[in-house]
């Protein structure tokens, strides 16, 4: 503190210097004074401090707007995924329907389709047929 005294009294001029006793005329000069009073080493630890809890405190907001992105995306794939299974379910019971034989039967009857119907197998172009 009596660094920061000494500094303030040698930048003032001589009109705003208070009036003194004759022994504390003498005041030092800038080119004198040293800074004892001030520890730079305490203040880069501060600095080092702050910084460290400003990183924290990022990373602390980074993560929990990870998390809601992450949370939101985790509810529409399971809205999803609640979706794809019913529609599996429906067409798994629409196959069962469709290749059951009293079903195939009846829409064979349906369409008045008979089975006295000779099939005719088509070969692929250019080889012959057996």
């Amino acid at each position: 503190m009596s660094w920061l005294k000494d500094t303030i009294l040698a930048l003032r001029t001589d009109d705003e210097l208070p009036t003194t006793s004759a022994s504390e005329t003498s005041l030092p000069s800038l080119s004198d004074l040293t800074p004892e009073g001030l520890q730079l080493s305490n203040l880069g630890q501060y600095l080092v401090v702050a910084l460290l809890l400003t990183v924290c405190g990022l990373l602390f907001a980074w993560s929990r707007i990870e998390m809601v992105e992450i949370s939101s995306d985790l509810g529409s794939a399971r809205t999803q995924l609640s979706i794809a299974r019913t529609e599996g379910a429906r067409l798994d019971l629409e196959l069962a329907t469709l290749s059951d034989p009293s079903h195939l039967s009846r829409a064979a009857t349906d369409l008045a389709l008979t089975s006295d119907v000779p099939v005719v197998d088509v070969p692929p172009s250019g080889t012959t047929a057996k």
